[in-house]
């Protein structure tokens, strides 16, 4: 049966939320080089539609028409005092160049102006420079006629009206580059520049377009709308995906090893009389490092089973001999008892005899052996005085020690006590039924 621990999640739901706090942790580093190359994208788009647009009305002028009214107008500007430049709103000033504004140029300004309300411009215009100064100088402005510059008039850096000239350059050749500022009535415009060439291939000055792009952020905000829930579907599906992979590849192994661990465990150890099949039964088959554990597991379970059963064996046989030296310590105990009993141990010996004093005691070397000693009166004036020892130790000797001490004593007495013939005649006896 299948346990789970409670208060405690889950390898799936861990691996499933892992998985998606790191695609998130990678969305979110990832999200804002998407948003910028976004950003990228839709600036390029600008520019290179703006270049289209401008480029296309430009085209719409005669060339030879923009280098002369360039010529005249650059002519007239640079022969102007400064002083009077200053005041380039005044009649005075405008008056020099009205001469400028004949029917062909209002009809190449007709051009920006349609360019400028077809595409729904801020403004289109053309000047040249003023590097000295920092100027635009307009030859033709295609923006509505309240607001619209003469040619000779002119917008300043020094009054931030302006780009510097080395940015214009930059922006100029960029493939996204732009120069966005905000105002009240436009919101958010963009300008960018083309270059003009006179007939010949001379530059001249530039082309300028200013565009609004305050659907800027709109287009950054809906590419979010659908970013976003884009990859949170993605996410979500692709943890989904990966955890299914991971548990049938790698938690249900280790989870139905566990289970199996949980069982084994469990089992009971003491009567085991085989070798177990728990985790072989599994048949796992992943080919990576969970079939390596499996297969490690499968040598260990028989390792410890067969361990188990050879303590088992020796256990029992263990507690066989055990009590087999039981009852051998037990008989070899009342053998002791009885070989004591035999020797002389109450003291003291004679009481009635005063004329001397006799001790003895013996320490066997095993539980029994066949140290011998006794003392006995032979007759009312001779003690008979015994010390032996039987070859051998152990039960064996002791039985002989017993035969040998009796007859010792028997033969004294019948034999009054002399030595020589006593021991004869015992040693007679003995080997008369103990070959060995």
């Amino acid at each position: 049966m299948k346990k789970k621990s409670h208060g405690r999640n889950s390898l799936e739901s861990k691996a499933f939320w892992t998985i998606v706090a790191g695609a998130a942790v990678f969305l979110l580093i990832i999200s804002p080089f998407e948003l910028i190359m976004h950003a990228y994208t839709i600036m390029t788009n600008y520019k290179r539609e703006s270049r289209l647009d401008l480029a296309y009305a430009v085209s719409l002028i005669d060339p030879q028409y923009l280098e002369d009214l360039y010529k005249n107008t650059k002519e007239i500007y640079d022969k102007t005092p400064e002083e009077l430049k200053q005041k380039q709103f005044t009649d005075e000033y405008r008056q020099i160049f009205v001469p400028l504004v004949d029917e062909q140029f209002l009809d190449y300004r007709r051009i920006l102006v349609k360019c400028r309300e077809e595409k729904e411009l801020v403004n289109c215009y053309l000047i040249f420079t003023d590097e000295e100064k920092e100027r635009f100088v307009f030859l033709i402005d295609g923006d509505k006629n309240d607001y619209a510059y003469l040619p000779g008039q002119w917008l300043s850096n020094e009054n931030g009206e302006i780009e510097d000239l080395d940015t214009i350059d930059k922006i100029e050749e960029s493939k996204w580059r732009l120069t966005i500022t905000y105002g009240k009535l436009y919101g958010f415009t963009a300008t960018n520049y083309i270059d003009l060439y006179d007939t010949q291939g001379n530059w001249i000055g530039y082309g300028v377009i200013d565009f609004s792009v305050n659907d800027f952020f709109q287009k950054l905000f809906d590419f979010l709308k659908i970013y976003i829930p884009f990859l949170v579907l993605i996410v979500t599906f692709g943890a989904h995906a990966i955890s299914r992979i991971l548990k049938r590849e790698l938690i249900v192994p280790l989870d139905n090893m566990a289970n199996v661990a949980r069982e084994y465990t469990a089992r009971d150890k003491v009567k085991q009389t085989n070798v177990t099949h728990y985790f072989s039964n599994l048949k796992i088959d992943t080919n990576d490092e969970i079939q390596d554990l499996w297969e490690s597991m499968v040598n260990m379970e028989t390792d410890i089973s067969e361990t188990m059963i050879r303590i088992r064996e020796v256990t029992e046989a263990q507690a066989k001999l055990q009590s087999k030296q039981d009852r051998i310590n037990n008989e070899l105990s009342i053998a002791t008892r009885i070989q004591e009993g035999i020797l002389p141990r109450n003291f003291p010996a004679f009481p009635d005899r005063t004329e001397f004093d006799i001790y003895a005691s013996m320490i066997p070397a095993l539980q029994v052996g066949g140290d011998l000693y006794d003392f006995f009166l032979v007759d009312e004036d001779h003690l008979g005085l015994v010390m032996a020892d039987v070859s051998g130790k152990g039960i064996s000797a002791s039985l002989f020690m017993t035969m040998a001490k009796t007859l010792i004593q028997n033969e004294a007495i019948k034999l009054h006590g002399r030595p020589g013939e006593v021991l004869k005649s015992v040693n007679a006896h003995l080997m008369s039924g103990n070959e060995a």
